[in-house]
């Protein structure tokens, strides 16, 4: 039986996009376990994901709109929400980054895993990658 989708004016299915979204974030995490060393700590936030227990987790501080993963070092932080190319941000991911922003924390929405490195490095994440052609790898 064909799963069905909740279509999306812009961009086809927001599950499509989610899982394309997912295969982005996750190659990022990948990349970043592999050549980011111990000077800077990655975490994810798992928020909106149709949890029958939503009113609960919010009670317990779940908040709506949390961006995607959390990456902070010694002395600066920096907030990633990972969209598809055609994706776009929720309201309520506009109300955390705003927020986020207003409290100088630097809130970024990538594309790519690239972009993502870029942004690392903007920020100054002081990781031992090094984006060359493109690509992360690890500095020598």
């Amino acid at each position: 039986m064909p799963q069905r989708f909740i279509k999306d004016r812009h961009s086809g299915t927001i599950a499509a996009l989610r899982a394309k979204e997912i295969k982005i974030q996750q190659a990022f995490v990948e990349s970043f376990d592999l050549l980011a060393g111990p000077q800077a700590f990655l975490f994810s936030v798992p928020n909106e994901r149709g949890d029958k227990n939503l009113s609960q987790l919010i009670k317990a501080g779940l908040r709506p709109g949390m961006t995607d993963i959390v990456i902070v070092w010694e002395g600066g932080g920096l907030f990633l929400e990972f969209k598809a190319r055609n994706g776009t941000v929720t309201e309520n991911q506009e109300k955390v980054h705003s927020d986020l922003r207003a409290l100088r924390w630097p809130v970024e929405i990538v594309r790519s895993v690239d972009e993502a490195w870029a942004a690392l490095a903007t920020h100054g994440c002081p990781v031992r990658a090094l984006l060359t052609g493109g690509t992360a790898r690890r500095a020598g």
